[in-house]
């Protein structure tokens, strides 16, 4: 058995395959215990099932696609650079998954055209809807597709930090909301003020255009589909729903949000026999490989000090949560958040870190 990985059931060196006198396969374990040989359940969950992933062209949401294809799902990928959904289409299709069973939606979440269109091809493709991810989000810097993009910007502060021994506190608050990522200026400068206060509402009603409002109108686009399906919202929050970090004040608030949102509806479509759950990753390291040396090597050993699990969790590790959430082995769990962070939420940190 593999930790965290898809085998199950794996056969000892010294196991025996017999046959019995009706020449029924068997198989003779190490414990000398006979039992019919049985193909694995995993790779059928989503057999003639219908779901919608937003934002699948990276990590997580990347990785949900292929896990989904995989067990049979038809999948419809959505994102806004053509070159990663092609990536995605790639490597969907080497994984073993049929070009006809996959439909590529693109265009920018906080588009109302978007979410419709979501949904609308994706019935007019595939006759029905199972199961939404909305796993579309956005953190940090705005204009960055990348999650890692915005912590490392904040390593690489922390850096500069410990390697001069001072720390610049009118930067603490914009090193993330800055779009050039150049200081604008003292908060004494008025003019920097209001060109900072305007930056500040523009960030708040992106991140949360995105990480709720998005989520909230394609969930309610999608129900009556999902209600004759008897089907499954997954959302991907984050760990800033649990652990609060001064410097992603907006964004953590926006977590909090979807989290509270995820329990609400639970209750309401409960009675449309859908199901809603949320999951919460933590550090996912996998988008950090192609960034510089040293702020990936810095990375990575903050995580293995302050993540109790001493690592950053996978992409698939977190595919597979959303997975389970989406399937009938969820059947009775609906309002639930999972947080999936190496307990790294309920580990206490340094204060100055964040």
């Amino acid at each position: 058995m593999i930790w965290g990985g898809n085998t199950i059931g794996e056969e000892d060196e010294d196991d025996e395959t017999i046959q019995d006198n009706n020449n029924n396969n068997h198989e003779l374990t190490a414990s000398n215990q006979i039992y019919p040989v049985k193909s694995p359940p995993i790779g059928s969950r989503f057999i003639g099932k219908v779901a919608i992933i937003t934002e699948s062209n990276c990590a997580i949401d990347r990785a949900t696609a292929i896990l989904l294809g995989k067990e049979g799902a038809k999948v419809t990928i959505h994102g806004t650079v053509e070159k990663e959904l092609r990536e995605t289409i790639v490597k969907m299709v080497r994984a073993g998954i049929s070009q006809d069973n996959i439909l590529v939606v693109q265009g920018v979440i906080e588009n109302d055209q978007t979410l419709k269109n979501l949904v609308d091809k994706t019935y007019n493709k595939f006759g029905r809807i199972d199961i939404l991810v909305n796993s579309a989000g956005a953190i940090g810097r705005q204009g960055s597709n990348s999650p890692a993009s915005s912590i490392s910007n904040k390593l690489k502060h922390n850096i500069n930090r410990q390697n001069s021994g001072s720390v610049d506190s009118d930067r603490e608050e914009n090193d993330l909301l800055e779009d050039d990522g150049k200081p604008s200026g003292s908060f004494r400068n008025s003019l920097a003020s209001r060109r900072r206060s305007s930056h500040f509402d523009s960030h708040f009603d992106t991140l949360f255009n995105i990480n709720l409002k998005s989520i909230t109108k394609l969930t309610r686009l999608c129900v009556p589909y999902l209600e004759k399906q008897k089907g499954a919202v997954v959302n991907v929050s984050s760990f800033g729903g649990q652990q609060q970090f001064s410097d992603y004040a907006y964004y953590n608030t926006s977590r909090v949000a979807l989290d509270n949102y995820c329990r609400s509806i639970a209750i309401k479509y409960a009675k449309k026999n859908v199901r809603v759950n949320n999951v919460s990753p933590g550090f996912i390291t996998s988008e950090s490989a192609d960034e510089e040396s040293t702020v990936n090597k810095f990375y990575l050993n903050w995580i293995k000090e302050h993540v109790p699990m001493a690592r950053g969790g996978t992409a698939e590790e977190i595919a597979k949560v959303i997975a389970f959430l989406a399937s009938d082995d969820a059947s009775y769990v609906t309002g639930a958040t999972i947080v999936a962070d190496g307990a790294v939420s309920i580990f206490s940190k340094p204060a100055d870190f964040f």
